[in-house]
Order: C-alpha cells, then structure tokens, then sequence
C-alpha cells in the first residue's frame, strides 16, 4: 500500500501561527504593590464576619467612641474600625478620614488579620517593602506609622482591626499597644453583643407576629360562630311564627 503524495507533503500550521494562533491567557487585574496573602481559612472567616451583620451598617456611638479613644490614646490623627471584606475594607467607624472604604489589596489591615494573636506595627511605611509603593503611603492619605490590633471572633476568626494612622513615622509605646489590643478586644464583644441583641428582636418580633396570627385566627372562628348562631336564631324565629 503506498502512501497518497499529496498527504505526506501537506503541511500542518504551525501552533502559533497566523492560521493556527494559539488562544490568549485571560487577562487577570494586577494587584497592588504588596498585597497580602489571604489567610488559609479564609472561607470560613469571612463567613464568620457576614454572619455579624455588621457590614455597611450606619454609624453607631459605641463604635465611635472606640475610634475616639483610640485616637486619643496613640496621638493620631487617623483611627479606623476596619473590616476586611472580600474585595475591601469597610470602616464600622472612622476618625480623621472620610471615605467609608477601601480596596483590600490596598489595605494594611488585610495583612494585620494573617497574625490574629498579634498587633502590626509599621513605624514607617516608606522603608516597608510591603508598602513603600503602596497607594495609601505614595498619595493620600499618606500613611507613614500605622499600628493595628486585629477584632478576633468568638469563633477565632479575624475579622478585622483597630487601627491608628499617622501621616508622620514614628514609634508608639508598649502600653500604647496594649491599650489599642484592650479596644480590638471590646469592639470584637461589643460586635457580638450587637448581633445577640439584634437575633433577640427579631426573635421577639416573630414570636410577635405567630401571636397576632394566632389571634386573627382566633377571631375569625369567632365572627364565623357568631354568624352561625345568628342565623341560627333566625330560623328557631321563622320556626315560632
């Protein structure tokens, strides 16, 4: 059997060729200068976080006051609640900033959550390489110090932090940092303790709605037995006549 010429001298083209291109990598977003590595039980803390409730919540004073007295404490003009969502971090509540977010790949607490059992402390940002070339230290709000405690759940999970910021490099003192751990600590019960209330109301307010059901329930066989009775009544009197 021989072979057919006029395949044995054909030509495949080529992979990558102009009649054979090979298909492109899909494209993927860069991310920032130093973003951090997400932490290996990632799926269940964010679940852990949803399940407080907490995200894009309005303000409230007892979140305030933290970021106050955090503030205060260090000498910084910038103190943040930050909770690190999927894509973001979202600021429960803020002092000496004015946006309500920003990217996670950017933020400094995203990777203040891979330690739970300890505060970062980044006395000058410009001689990190995780954050020299950062966006939040190369333009505004122009982070320099930045110290953060992270808000650990009953549960462990990190969730986020209370964090300081100064636009100045500088160090902060040991009792500085344990009181900045003592508000991570409050703000973790105070979280929990908004989600127990607000499970309680809604509890409350089912049981609630169960009983004004059971209650219209109850009056409806009332108006059908009354309109029984009433009829009832009619007939015992065409009966009389």
């Amino acid at each position: 059997m021989h072979a057919d010429p006029s395949l044995s001298n054909s030509t495949v083209p080529a992979a990558g060729s102009a009649h054979n291109p090979v298909p492109a990598a899909p494209a993927q977003a860069a991310a920032a200068p130093g973003a951090a590595l997400k932490p290996a039980n990632e799926a269940s803390r964010l679940a852990a976080l949803r399940a407080q409730q907490v995200l894009d919540t309005l303000p409230e004073q007892m979140f305030d006051d933290i970021v106050r007295v955090a503030s205060n404490v260090c000498g910084t003009p910038i103190a943040l609640i930050s909770l690190v969502d999927e894509d973001r971090q979202w600021f429960k509540a803020k002092r000496g900033l004015q946006v309500a977010q920003t990217p996670r790949d950017q933020a400094f607490c995203a990777h203040a959550i891979l330690n739970p059992d300890q505060p970062l402390v980044v006395p000058d940002a410009t001689q990190d390489p995780r954050f020299a070339q950062n966006p939040l230290v190369t333009g505004s709000p122009d982070i320099r110090m930045y110290a953060g405690a992270p808000i650990v759940s009953a549960g462990g999970h990190a969730l986020g932090t209370v964090c300081v910021i100064d636009r100045q490099p500088r160090e902060l003192s040991a009792d500085q940092i344990d009181s900045l751990q003592a508000l991570s600590r409050q703000v973790s019960h105070l979280i929990e303790l908004r989600r127990v209330s607000r499970n309680s109301v809604d509890s409350v307010q089912l049981q609630l709605l169960a009983k004004s059901d059971r209650l219209r329930e109850v009056q409806r066989h009332n108006d059908e037995l009354k309109a029984q009775v009433a009829a009832l009544q009619a007939e015992l009197g065409a009966l009389r006549r």
